[in-house]
């Protein structure tokens, strides 16, 4: 579990996974002003008030944040996470590593696969579809 106080610091307690998947959080919280975290399986990623996101924990998402300090906007799930830039561009990493098109308002990421929402309130969704998660039903 992993919060963010009034003053921006976070706090993690517990391990992700239970207290036998040897991933200790806690321990590896950075240090600094943060806006906003999401939590995938294995990891946590932070954004940061100028924009720079941090991940720790362990899996593809650690290893491949992409660089830049324009993001407002954090989802993670899975092996993945996804941010916006203030233009509203999405970009994700980690087992979701590919360009997205479109401008979006809003990101939800799950196991393997992940949703925006755009300013005309259409969805889109790109990824796994082995239950037919990326298939959005038309409005």
């Amino acid at each position: 579990m992993c919060g963010v106080a009034t003053d921006g610091t976070l706090a993690c307690w517990e391990s992700l996974g239970g207290a036998d998947s040897g991933l200790d959080l806690e321990a590896e919280v950075p240090e600094g002003s943060f806006t906003h975290l999401a939590v995938g399986d294995d990891h946590v990623c932070a954004l940061q008030g100028d924009g720079v996101v941090t991940c720790w924990g362990r899996g593809p998402v650690v290893t491949s944040v992409p660089a830049g300090s324009d993001f407002v906007y954090l989802a993670a799930g899975g092996d993945s996470a996804c941010a916006l830039d203030s233009a509203g561009a999405a970009t994700c990493w980690g087992e979701l590593n590919r360009a997205v098109e479109g401008t979006f308002v809003e990101l939800d990421v799950g196991r393997g696969h992940a949703c925006g929402l755009d300013s005309a309130d259409a969805i889109e969704c790109w990824g796994d579809n082995g239950s037919g998660q990326s298939r959005p039903p038309a409005r």
